[in-house]
C-alpha cells in the first residue's frame, strides 16, 4: 500500500457540478456523492481515503436534512409533491391516488427507504432537469428567435413601441434555465425572472424523459414570452409598477401568439390564459374609451421618459382630469395589499395582490376619487418625470 499522500493541489479534478440552477433539490448531495465515489476509487491514497470519510459523513447529514424537510411539510404540500415523487420513482412506488401524501411520508422514513434509494431519488430529480435542459436547448433557441421576430413585427404593426425593435438584437442573449419541481410547480409558479438576463421555466412533468419533454413543449412557450417581457421591458418600468409589469407581461404573449392585441379585457378575448386576470381587468377599466395601444406601447418603450409614456399620461389626464394616473392606481393597489397583509398575514403574496387589484378596480368604477384624488385644472404632467420622483401632495 502506498504510504504517501497527494497534496490537495495534486489531486485530479473532482466530478463537475451538475449544470443546473443553483438550489435545485439534491444537487449538492449528488455532487458530494460523486466526489465520494471518486475518492473511494483510490484505495491506496491515504489523503483520498481520509477525505472520503469526511465526505461520507456530509452526505449522510445532507440526506438526513432532506428527509426532515420532507417530513415537516404540511399535508397540503405533501399532496402537491406526491405526483412528482411517483413520476421519478415509478419503478419503486405506486399509489392509487397520485396525490396521496403517504408517498412523501414513505420517502422520508429512513426505516422504509434506504439512503441509497433516497439518494437515487435526488439524483433522478437532478438528472431530469439536466436532461431536459440539454434536450430542449434547440427548441428554446428556436422559440426565442421566433419571439424576437414577433416583437419586431408587432413594433412595425404599431401595437408595441418602436423601442421594442431592439429586442430582435438582444433576445438571443437571454439565458433560459429549466427549474426543478420544487422551485416552480411546488409554488404554483410556471417560471420567473432569475436575474437581468436569465429566466427560469418549470420543468416538464412525466414518468419518462420523453413525456417530460412533451409536457415542457406544451407549457413553456407562453411562459417564456411572459418572462422575456420582464427581462426585455419590465425591468425598465418604474419601481412599484407591478400592476403594469405583470399585466403587460401576460397581455404581450397573448397578443403575439393568439392575436387581438387591441383587446385588453380578458373576458372579451376569444382565447385567454386567465393569468393575472384581476390585474388585466383593472388595466382594461383604466383604458376604457382610450386607444389600447397607448398602454401596450408605453409598457414596451423601455424608458419611463419616452414619448409613449407621455402619450398615455396625456390621454389618462384627459379622461380623469388628474396627473399621474398610473402611479396613483399603483399606490392605491399597494395600499390595499398592505392592509390585506395586516389582516391576512398567512395568505400568499399573489392572493393578496389579486384581491388588492380587485378592490382598486371596484373603487375606480364606483368612486374614482378614492383612487385618483379630486380632479385638478392643471396641465398634464408627463409620466416620465412624475414616476421617478416623489409626488408632491
Amino acid at each position: 500500500m502506498a504510504t504517501h499522500a497527494y497534496a490537495p493541489d495534486q489531486l485530479p479534478a473532482y466530478p463537475e457540478t451538475p449544470p443546473v440552477l443553483p438550489g435545485t433539490v439534491g444537487v449538492h448531495v449528488v455532487e458530494l456523492a460523486d466526489r465520494l465515489a471518486w475518492h473511494e476509487a483510490q484505495p491506496d491514497d491515504l489523503y483520498a481515503r481520509g477525505f472520503a470519510r469526511a465526505v461520507h459523513e456530509e452526505v449522510l447529514a445532507e440526506l438526513s436534512i432532506s428527509r426532515r424537510q420532507l417530513s415537516a411539510l404540511t399535508t397540503a404540500d405533501k399532496t402537491k409533491l406526491a405526483p412528482h415523487i411517483q413520476s421519478l420513482l415509478s419503478d419503486k412506488v405506486a399509489a392509487a391516488d397520485a396525490h396521496d401524501p403517504a408517498v412523501v411520508n414513505w420517502l422520508a422514513d429512513r426505516n422504509k427507504v434506504s439512503n441509497a434509494t433516497f439518494l437515487d431519488f435526488l439524483r433522478r430529480n437532478v438528472e431530469a432537469v439536466v436532461d431536459q435542459q440539454a434536450d430542449m436547448t434547440a427548441f428554446l433557441r428556436a422559440k426565442q428567435a421566433a419571439y424576437a421576430d414577433d416583437v419586431f413585427r408587432a413594433s412595425l404593426d404599431g401595437w408595441m413601441s418602436t423601442a421594442a425593435m431592439d429586442v430582435s438584437r438582444t433576445a438571443a442573449d437571454t439565458r433560459i434555465l429549466v427549474g426543478d419541481y420544487w422551485a416552480t410547480h411546488f409554488h404554483d409558479v410556471k417560471g420567473y425572472k432569475y436575474n437581468a438576463r436569465t429566466v427560469v421555466l418549470a420543468q416538464g412533468i412525466g414518468t419518462t424523459r420523453a413525456a417530460r419533454n412533451e409536457d415542457f413543449r406544451r407549457t413553456a412557450p407562453d411562459t417564456l414570452v411572459h418572462e422575456d417581457f420582464h427581462v426585455d421591458f419590465g425591468q425598465y418600468l418604474p419601481a412599484g409598477f407591478e400592476l403594469f409589469n405583470e399585466a403587460g407581461a401576460e397581455h404581450t404573449p397573448l397578443g403575439l401568439h393568439y392575436g387581438e392585441p387591441h383587446i385588453l379585457d380578458p373576458d372579451e378575448r376569444r382565447y385567454d390564459s386567465g393569468v393575472y386576470y384581476q390585474y388585466r381587468k383593472l388595466i382594461a377599466d383604466m383604458m376604457a374609451g382610450l386607444d389600447p395601444f397607448l398602454f401596450t406601447r408605453a409598457v414596451t418603450s423601455r424608458n419611463a421618459h419616452s414619448q409613449d409614456w407621455r402619450a398615455l399620461n396625456t390621454a389618462l389626464y384627459g379622461k380623469y382630469g388628474v396627473n399621474e394616473v398610473p402611479e396613483r392606481i399603483c399606490d392605491r393597489m399597494r395600499s390595499h395589499a398592505a392592509q390585506l397583509k395586516d389582516v391576512h398575514p398567512d395568505r400568499p403574496f399573489a392572493v393578496r395582490n389579486r384581491r388588492a387589484a380587485e378592490l382598486t378596480r371596484e373603487e375606480l368604477q364606483t368612486d374614482p376619487q378614492l383612487v385618483l384624488g379630486r380632479p385638478k385644472h392643471t396641465k398634464p404632467r408627463h409620466l416620465g418625470a412624475a414616476v421617478l420622483h416623489k409626488r408632491r401632495r
